[in-house]
């Protein structure tokens, strides 16, 4: 069937010749049903996570992205992101759900995209990364996210927000 995810942007440094100062934007879409199968043993999945885009079937998003390094260390950056995922009702498997199998090949072949249960996100992140020691990060995050829930034929929607601030650290290696 037609089960395929496509990605495309564009990252460019040094915007309007300041140095340090980068964008990058992406757009990623993945069809209904992808990764999913008829066998859900064969499902593209390792233990309980997909192998593939982290949006999942059925779902696509843009990304804008926005950073300036003040200094070796510094960093600061602004994201912004809008998330739309198609989601399977109790009494139809629209193909956003990869450990439900589709019933039959032209069941993924003809699956409208973004049928189903509507959900949708936007989110506004600011982040703030300080590396002290070499490979050790110090981060403050805020982020803001508004969503939205509407039943196909609905119209009806279930909507919040929610505010996040992290406060954290990590060291690689």
């Amino acid at each position: 069937g037609n089960k395929y995810g496509t990605t495309t942007g564009f990252h460019h440094i040094n915007l309007l010749n300041v140095p340090q100062l980068d964008i990058r934007c992406e757009y990623a879409r993945l069809r209904p049903f992808t990764y999913s199968h008829k066998n859900p043993l064969t499902s593209y999945y390792h233990f309980s996570t997909i192998l593939g885009h982290w949006i999942g079937p059925n779902a696509d998003i843009l990304l804008g992205d926005l950073s300036y390094r003040f200094s070796y260390r510094t960093l600061f950056r602004i994201q912004i992101e809008r998330l739309r995922q198609g989601e399977n009702t109790p009494l139809l498997n629209v193909g956003g759900d990869a450990n439900i199998p589709h019933e039959s090949l032209s069941e993924d072949e003809n699956a409208p995209f973004l049928a189903g249960i509507l959900e949708s996100s936007s989110r506004i992140r600011l982040k703030l990364s300080y590396e002290p020691l070499r490979n050790l990060f110090l981060q403050l995050e805020y982020s803001w996210t508004a969503y939205t829930s509407q039943q196909p034929g609905d119209n009806e929607f279930n909507s919040g927000q929610r505010q996040e601030v992290v406060l954290g650290f990590s060291l690689n290696k």
